[in-house]
């Protein structure tokens, strides 16, 4: 759900210069069931100044600036808008036709690359993205043996394939939106009445993951880039360690474990697993 609306915003911005092909279907038609504009299927509407198909006369709707004022080419092949004059009451009106809608063909590759580009093209991503980078990063560290599983109703973030769970938590302290500050690392530790898995709700108090990484980014300046792994430091944490809080500071963290840096981050993983699983054989 958090990327649909980068998906939807790439297609909007393709540009009609790079259609395949132009299908001009529906006939020209007068009055209330006159051609939509050109891109109303992407959910654009346009009224007045610059969209009502219906104007006083001498002020007629041109089909070409009102596609080029929502930044988009009108291909070379459509068909020149007509004015048509009627009465409406007692008063003269100019109404334009609009050209036919036209079939946008875009690949899903060029989708994906300009939806990637709006989300992640610039060095600070935005709190509702940010994570998805920092587990990108943790997912190319890790062995194959633990599975990046993360989703909208995940109980965890990874697992490994003898079960074991692990949540990622992160923060930066430069921020997309100005700040005169660096922005107080506070992570969401709270634990859940249940979880859901793969038959269903399971109704269980606590916390689903054995294990966390908590991951921040101290860069202030203007070189902060929260999409380089070196910039980040990385603290790992058995979950029976964490407080019985819903809420646990940076500072706390550090107290619990010793930062690591992205390369050392997948023994760090290890050691900490390796570890409970020793206490659950005890």
């Amino acid at each position: 759900m958090i990327f649909r609306r980068y998906v939807l915003d790439a297609v909007a911005a393709l540009p009609l210069s790079a259609m395949r092909r132009y299908q001009y279907r529906a006939p020209v038609k007068s009055g209330s069931g006159a051609s939509k504009p050109l891109l109303k299927h992407l959910g654009r509407r346009y009224r007045r100044p610059g969209g009502m198909r219906v104007c006083p006369t001498g002020s007629p709707v041109k089909a070409h600036a009102l596609v080029a004022s929502a930044g988009f080419e009108h291909p070379a092949s459509a068909v020149a808008p007509r004015t048509i004059r009627g009465a409406t009451g007692s008063r003269m009106h100019q109404q334009t036709q609009f050209p036919p809608r036209a079939v946008l063909v875009f690949s899903v590759a060029e989708v994906v690359a300009k939806a990637a580009d709006a989300a992640f093209g610039k060095p600070l991503v935005t709190n509702v993205l940010r994570a998805q980078i920092v587990e990108a990063m943790i997912a190319l560290s890790l062995t194959s043996h633990w599975q990046w599983c993360s989703a909208d109703y995940s109980p965890c973030d990874f697992q490994h394939d003898d079960g074991l769970r692990l949540e990622v938590k992160q923060s930066a302290a430069r921020q997309t939106w100005s700040t005169d500050k660096p922005s107080k690392a506070i992570f969401d530790v709270a634990s859940r009445t249940g979880r859901n898995e793969a038959a269903g709700w399971v109704e269980e108090q606590g916390r689903a993951a054995q294990i966390y990484v908590f991951a921040h980014n101290s860069t202030f300046d203007d070189t902060a880039d929260h999409r380089d792994p070196a910039q980040w430091q990385f603290y790992v944490v058995p979950t029976y360690a964490l407080p019985d809080v819903k809420q646990i500071s940076l500072s706390r963290i550090m107290a619990l474990s010793d930062g690591v840096s992205i390369a050392a981050l997948a023994d760090k993983v290890d050691e900490v697993a390796q570890h409970i699983r020793t206490e659950r054989a005890v």
